[in-house]
């Protein structure tokens, strides 16, 4: 199609999508040719004779594109059309039903595009790549000092019991992680600000909340908070129960089950696969989490933003706070003093109104424990804004839960996450994992985490690389700003790779000050001793040029780079006939309706007669009978066959009646049903033009 399906750097190719995100009927797709899909069905547009209405197209999709370029363009004129067309295709909202159909796999979204748009890297000619074979110079790279919290926490192998408030024993179950967020407080992400956080918010009330469990004696409340965070964010529509139990005996850290957790052992858990499963059940796994946001803490009593927005955009909180039940107080829970926390909950809601006794002023968070649903009434409590600890600590929501389908391999070294940073002393770092592919399949997105927020990445995906990092064939870029710190997965370009090819995923990240940039799992011993690593695995270095293998400076550990793949997508063959009642002697033309981008094409025609190979064939029967027809549609990675058993219907006509040399069926006279007869009627056949008129039948010079 000119010129939108040209490969030109200046073109976007778009689709139109409904309300629901699925392709329009009456869209363009294919996963090469259009880019991406914008609103357009039933859009309120202007119609002839100066009225207004819905109306349904591509035309109706293209000006939402056209109008973002033109916002983007405006705050960077600089820009080139490359940098603009960048910018819009790599900050779409991915949709599941839009893979294969357009080549982003996502639908426009005009605020990321605007927002998060940041000049294109252009891909260049590989640099030849240094792995540097000894330890880094002191001072060069460092890692983050351990959180002094968690080495206080350390010493101490069992989670003492508590008071519940009321006289009753429980088990709490918080320990503080090795990562100290405390550089991150008071931090506000460049995300969309909601201008007016209403005073009060229950997301009970519009049914985000799954209903509340009970730990029991066991010190599992941050599998609680972490699944009590997912459950939320996934409803509505979906409503599921999650095995806390699961998660609490197979974290795969040193402390054993019932033992404490933090929300770092939840993510490194859910994020390499290992679950979630449904309640009671160990198999199968049933989402893929794929995103995890850690908040700053907060900076003050008040400073209550990110927690509320974070609330109302993505859903329930996992937090941490110190609990004594001597500070169960009239209208809520309020801890003065400072220090570290000892319990998980889930942060559901808030009430800038809600008076705590004792507390300094109004305001406090509405929390889901993990109790019972008949502790303090109903398993709900509140805790003043001006509590010493909650929202200080651990803040986490446990997001973008993926079907399991969207993708089949994750390619990682980091099974326990997240346990230590490390950066250079500058304001970015890169990192890199090579990983040999396990099967021939696309690569079609990667992972890593942030430990900042607003950190800007560039992401590059590299095959052939046998000799370091960036040594091989540049197949991939993508860039932008991520606003929290955590866990996150880009979709790239999907990249083919064969089955033990040697590929690299390459990350640079540049945070707004200097900072330790790079996650790395490591082993600490009584924690994450179960961390392990190869030479040739992980590699990190402050400008993407020389490189240096992680394990020549600290054995046993690996950058936290993940990469996932998908089987290369199978076409659907599918076709139709015309006619498919046909007298012998007769053409009948084929029609492909094969979907997924199809390259090529076996027809079958079920007569013994050579197969042909173009899309859109045209065949003679020369005999009757019925006849089975079978295409096999091939794209570039795989092939798909479809048999239609007695498609066509091949018949011979009628022999003339004995000592008559013309024959013709007419309708019986007066009949209502259009009953046909034979009787002998001598006439006359031209091949030319005329009215048919007594013996004489015109059939035309085209016979």
């Amino acid at each position: 199609m000119y010129p939108a399906s040209y490969a030109s750097a200046n073109i976007i190719s778009v689709g139109a999508s409904d309300q629901n995100d699925n392709l329009s009927s009456l869209s363009n797709y294919g996963a090469v040719s259009v880019d991406i899909a914008a609103p357009g069905v039933n859009i309120y547009s202007r119609k002839p004779g100066s009225q207004y209405g819905p109306s349904s197209g591509i035309s109706m999709a293209v000006p939402y594109v056209a109008g973002v370029a033109g916002l983007i363009t405006a705050g960077h004129p600089d820009w080139t059309a490359t940098q603009v067309r960048e910018a819009i295709l790599s900050n779409t909202d991915q949709k599941p039903q839009l893979n294969g159909k357009v080549k982003t796999g996502g639908r426009l979204n005009a605020y990321s595009a605007v927002m998060g748009a940041k000049p294109v890297v252009t891909p260049t000619t590989p640099v030849p790549t240094t792995v540097v074979p000894t330890p880094a110079p002191s001072g060069n790279v460092t890692s983050a000092p351990i959180n002094p919290a968690f080495l206080l926490f350390k010493a101490s192998s069992v989670q003492a019991p508590a008071d519940d408030g009321s006289g009753h024993r429980v088990i709490l179950g918080y320990r503080p992680s090795p990562l100290n967020f405390s550089y991150m407080a008071g931090e506000r992400p460049a995300i969309m600000s909601i201008d007016t956080l209403p005073a009060s918010y229950d997301l009970r009330t519009y049914s985000r909340v799954t209903p509340v469990k009970d730990q029991a004696d066991c010190g599992s409340c941050w599998a609680h908070g972490a699944y009590g965070s997912l459950e939320s964010t996934l409803k509505p529509p979906e409503t599921w129960d999650f095995n806390e139990w699961d998660l609490n005996v197979n974290s795969g850290f040193d402390y054993g089950s019932c033992n404490g957790g933090t929300n770092d052992m939840s993510a490194a858990y859910l994020t390499r696969w290992a679950g979630p499963f449904t309640d009671g059940q160990t198999t199968p796994v049933m989402k893929h989490v794929q995103e995890v946001m850690y908040l700053p803490p907060k900076g003050s009593a008040l400073d209550n933003d990110n927690i509320k927005s974070a609330i109302m955009n993505y859903g329930g909180i996992s937090a941490s706070f110190y609990w004594s039940g001597g500070y169960l107080r009239t209208g809520g829970y309020y801890y003065p003093s400072g220090g570290n926390g000892n319990h998980m909950i889930t942060i559901v809601g808030w009430d800038d109104n809600h008076a705590v006794s004792g507390a300094p002023g109004n305001g406090a968070y509405l929390c889901k424990n993990s109790w019972g649903s008949t502790w303090n009434g109903d398993g709900y409590f509140w805790v003043s804004y001006y509590d010493g600890i909650m929202g200080k600590e651990e803040l986490s929501v446990f997001s973008g839960a993926q079907p399991t389908t969207t993708y089949d391999t994750i390619y990682q070294y980091d099974p326990l996450g997240w346990i230590s940073s490390a950066g250079y002393s500058l304001t970015s770092a890169w990192e890199s994992n090579i990983f040999t592919a396990s099967s021939t399949q696309e690569i079609d997105a990667v992972s890593f985490y942030t430990t900042v927020t607003n950190t800007a990445y560039e992401v590059y995906v590299y095959t052939g690389t046998n000799s370091g990092p960036r040594s091989g064939t540049l197949k991939a870029t993508t860039t932008g700003t991520i606003a929290y710190a955590g866990y996150h997965t880009i979709t790239i370009t999907p990249v083919p790779v064969t089955s033990g090819q040697k590929f690299s995923v390459v990350v640079k990240l540049t945070t707004p000050s200097v900072s330790h940039q790079i996650a790395m799992e490591r082993p600490i011993s009584g924690y994450s001793s179960r961390a392990t690593a190869s030479s040739g695995q992980s590699y990190i270095s402050s400008d993407g040029t020389s490189w240096l293998d992680v394990t020549t400076w600290i054995s046993n550990t690996n950058v936290c780079v993940k990469a996932f793949g998908a089987a290369p997508p199978i076409p659907v063959a599918d076709f139709n006939a015309t006619p498919v009642t046909v007298v012998a002697n007769s053409t009948v033309q084929f029609g492909d309706l094969s979907t997924v981008n199809p390259m090529s094409w076996n027809w079958s025609f079920g007569d013994g007669t050579a197969n042909a190979t173009v899309q859109n064939p045209v065949h003679v029967y020369t005999s009757s009978g019925l006849r089975t027809v079978t295409l096999t549609a091939t794209n570039g990675y795989r092939s798909n066959t479809i048999q239609k058993v007695g498609y066509i219907t091949v018949v011979t006509p009628p022999g003339f009646l004995s000592g008559w040399t013309y024959r013709k069926v007419h309708t019986i006279a007066g009949s209502t049903t259009g009953d046909l007869a034979n009787y002998q009627v001598k006439f006359k056949v031209w091949r030319s033009t005329g009215t048919d008129n007594g013996e004489n039948v015109y059939l035309g010079t085209n016979v």
